[in-house]
């Protein structure tokens, strides 16, 4: 991932500060000295799904919450009319005007986000007596991982009919969901998405819907595996009804690796889309 700098957002939208990789000096009122718990500092392997025929297990690679530590310094040369703690005040003003309490830390490219990752602050600590005084910001995730804020959109899946397409993702260093929607061109008692090199399988047998017994031809299926939430409805005409009590045990949510990725499903459908968004394990 390519930065040139990171910037520190309240969740009313209020700009905190800005850290230039190209401009660590005196232009600049706050000053990033070091910004700890970038890296992926433990990574935790969680079970995602068995093979149906060898019993294989299956482990994606994540994260556990994590504390990004921002240690700034206070430059008051930037300007002669503030001080320290005019300075170290605005930080305070800043942080504390998020009505949700949730402060953004956004990872720039030249002007493109490329990622950004959220979370409360927990620690404002003061260093008074020193040379030049800093504040350290301690920022505690609960989502650790840093995703685009941007969805990629598969172009082959628009209207895209028998299996999904395949997608390929060149971005993401971190596994993670994703989501689609789709229609049936033909009746059938399930749905199924597989991913037939690992031999995992997500199934879903509706059963009796709205009177009717499984998936009948025009029907729509929208799905979410991705930091959003998991989704899963079915939908006929005007009636959407969540069916995620309709997934088949032994069944694996999707998720995307980087790379190539192809999975095979149900012939009897039509894609609208499928999206993701590039999710890295840090910087």
């Amino acid at each position: 991932m390519k930065l040139t700098s990171i910037g520190m957002v309240s969740s009313n939208g209020t700009e905190v500060a800005t850290f230039s990789f190209r401009d660590p000096g005196s232009l600049n009122p706050y000053i990033a000295r070091a910004i700890l718990g970038l890296d992926a500092e433990e990574i935790v392997p969680r079970f995602y799904g068995m093979s149906f025929s060898q019993g294989k297990k299956y482990y994606s690679l994540s994260l556990p919450p994590r504390d990004i530590v921002l240690q700034i310094l206070l430059n008051p040369n930037f300007t002669m009319e503030k001080s320290h703690s005019e300075l170290r005040d605005e930080l305070y003003r800043a942080i504390s005007s998020s009505r949700t309490g949730i402060v953004t830390l956004k990872f720039y490219n030249e002007d493109v986000e490329v990622a950004q990752v959220s979370g409360f602050v927990t620690k404002f600590a003061n260093q008074l007596f020193e040379q030049q005084p800093q504040v350290d910001i301690t920022l505690n995730c609960e989502d650790p991982m840093l995703r685009s804020p941007v969805a990629i959109d598969i172009p082959a899946a628009v209207e895209a009919p028998g299996n999904a397409p395949p997608i390929t993702d060149d971005l993401s260093t971190a596994p993670h969901g994703f989501a689609f929607r789709l229609h049936f061109t033909a009746d059938t008692t399930q749905f199924y998405i597989q991913d037939t090199a690992a031999e995992w399988r997500f199934t879903v047998v509706p059963g009796v819907i709205n009177g009717q017994t499984g998936f009948k031809s025009g029907d729509e299926l929208v799905f979410s595996s991705d930091h959003t939430g998991r989704v899963l409805t079915h939908i006929r005409g005007p009636v959407q009804t969540p069916i995620v009590d309709k997934i088949q045990p032994g069944s694996v949510w999707p998720i995307l690796f980087h790379g190539l990725n192809q999975f095979e499903n149900t012939p009897e459908v039509s894609w609208f889309y499928i999206r993701h968004y590039p999710a890295y394990w840090g910087v």
